[in-house]
């Protein structure tokens, strides 16, 4: 209401000064001879529309960045969620390393413990790994003897799947 009531004054305002009678037919010709009134008399409905849809737009994109805030924190429940799963999974496999860890040394406190010579060959008969009782006997590193043919090294060839043979050049 207020919007158009001062445009509708200073048209009353010139009709009255330039001694127009108040017709319609002298109204729409006035707005013809200074069209600038068109403007200053629709600016307020065209305001209020724009500010309206404005306002709209406004209101919308509130709720969506609500929406968006809420699946935000949603996402992070969930990240803290999985977050914590893969903090105790770590916390299993550390401990499962720990133990793994134990496990070999007794493993190989046992195998280097072992008075006859051990190795373990892979099926070309490589070594892999061998006893301390294997080092003490040929007097060489152990890096000396990974990854060399069993048969070199002890002179003699053993047949393939056999898992103990008897080499008389070593006393048994």
């Amino acid at each position: 209401g207020g919007r158009k009531l001062f445009p509708t004054i200073g048209l009353l305002l010139e009709i009255v000064f330039a001694h127009l009678p108040f017709t319609l037919s002298a109204i729409v010709n006035y707005h013809n001879m200074h069209p600038l009134l068109w403007l200053v008399e629709t600016a307020p409905l065209f305001l209020g529309i724009t500010f309206g849809i404005l306002s709209g737009w406004q209101d919308k994109l509130t709720e969506v960045a609500a929406g968006l805030d809420q699946k935000v924190q949603e996402g992070l429940k969930d990240l803290n969620v999985a977050n914590q799963h893969l903090q105790q999974d770590l916390e299993l496999m550390h401990q499962g390393e720990i133990t793994l860890d134990h496990e070999r040394r007794e493993w190989k406190a046992i195998f280097d413990s072992l008075s006859d010579l051990v190795f373990v060959v892979d099926s070309e008969k490589t070594i892999l790994q061998c006893n301390h009782a294997v080092i003490r006997k040929f007097n060489l590193p152990f890096a000396n003897i990974i990854g060399k043919p069993v048969d070199d090294l002890l002179g003699c060839s053993i047949a393939p799947g056999e898992s103990e043979a008897e080499i008389a050049s070593l006393g048994g």
